[in-house]
């Protein structure tokens, strides 16, 4: 059984392991895509370092902006800070000894054995922009417990679980206990067994992935309920309209702890939204109606030239001068730097520059530390 046909993936961990009714969303966005393509890069990566082919290293990158390369070369440098004696690189793994589901196989991006010490390490590379903690992180659990059920010779003493988020610049390590292991091995296989059985239970996490997402009554009710307490009830469409024009109004106005708990669920009502208004568009596209809305044309895109050798001759006949038409630049650093050996890459640091970043909201639980707002700013000299 393929990875695709995995119904109990340990990707999805967190939909079915927390809602009986959770179905995958088989769609796949822009940035899954371009997340699937950068996985196959550092494989492919780490693959050639182990069979010590270095010329090759540089070819994966061809295609790659330079962001992108630089988020290869974070998740490189990441692997490479972590003792180990063996690893495997995408290795499928037999998960059905964990979830109970017959036939089923995954594949972690990273699984590293530390004989020394027997460390187990997992690791996982996410490109997105959301933190995601490492700290009892089911999809890592599963793979971890599936990796020492098929490996009964390997001595493993301690599990390590390693999230890497090189938009973030975020490494997150968390121990997992053998006990908790074998925990996560009861729970997952009671969620299989119970799967499609009791009431849909929506939350963040769960209702991210759902195909139900943005058609879920369950969803629907938790999150107009979150939005006002006092609405419980979507039947009304005039009702449901004055009703969100008034919470929206109330935000200024709610204690801290009203707005916690708002802010706690905005993720999941910005999903619903975006899951609602994919449903309207999708419906309206395939040719059926939705009262009220309709398909218009959205803005043209940005202008290019057909064919640049050809449009280069043309602006040269309208007399525009040749050092007008070409332009050069220099390198930037992530183009510099694969063209420098690891030992001269340190050099270049001396001549970069990045902005500052920008403050963001996260939970008290993410693993970055708190900007001190009263002392971000020193008064000059008097």
């Amino acid at each position: 059984m393929s990875d695709n046909e995995v119904m109990f993936r340990p990707s999805g961990a967190e939909g079915w392991m927390n809602c009986t009714r959770w179905q995958s969303d088989p769609s796949e966005s822009e940035y899954a895509a371009e997340g699937t393509m950068l996985h196959e890069v550092v494989a492919s990566v780490l693959v050639q370092e182990i069979n010590k082919m270095p010329e090759e290293i540089s070819k994966p990158y061809a295609s790659l902006t330079d962001e992108q390369a630089e988020a290869v070369e974070f998740c490189l440098d990441a692997v490479n800070s972590i003792e180990y004696a063996e690893r495997w690189v995408e290795t499928e793994l037999d998960i059905s000894s964990v979830t109970g589901e017959k036939g089923a196989t995954g594949t972690p991006d990273l699984v590293l054995y530390n004989s020394a010490d027997r460390w187990l390490t997992v690791v996982d590379f996410k490109f997105g922009r959301m933190p995601v903690p490492a700290r009892y992180n089911k999809q890592l659990m599963i793979y971890a417990q599936a990796w020492k059920n098929a490996n009964p010779d390997y001595d493993v003493r301690q599990v390590w679980l390693v999230i890497v988020q090189p938009r973030l610049n975020m490494v997150d390590h968390a121990e997992v206990t053998l006990p908790e292991l074998l925990d996560i091995e009861y729970r997952a296989k009671d969620a299989v067994a119970l799967h499609g059985t009791g009431e849909a239970t929506p939350g963040e996490k769960q209702c991210k992935w759902c195909r139900h997402a943005g058609r879920c009554e369950a969803q629907n009710q938790y999150v107009l309920a979150t939005v006002a307490d006092d609405f419980v009830d979507a039947s009304e469409g005039e009702a449901l309209m004055r009703m969100m024009h008034n919470a929206i109004e109330l935000v200024d106005q709610v204690d801290v702890a009203t707005l916690a708990r708002m802010t706690r669920a905005a993720d999941l009502i910005e999903e619903w939204v975006g899951k609602v208004r994919q449903r309207s568009f999708d419906l309206l596209s395939a040719g059926q109606p939705v009262p009220g809305f309709k398909l218009v044309s959205g803005r043209a895109g940005n202008r290019k030239w057909k064919d640049p050798t050809e449009a280069a001759y043309g602006l040269a006949a309208l007399g525009v001068d040749h050092n007008n038409i070409y332009k050069s630049e220099v390198l930037s650093p992530a183009q510099a730097e694969k063209l420098l050996p690891k030992d001269k890459r340190d050099e270049l640091e001396k001549m970069v520059v990045r902005s500052e970043p920008k403050p963001v909201l996260a939970s008290e639980h993410d693993k970055r530390p708190a900007i001190d707002v009263l002392n971000q700013f020193t008064l000059g000299d008097k």
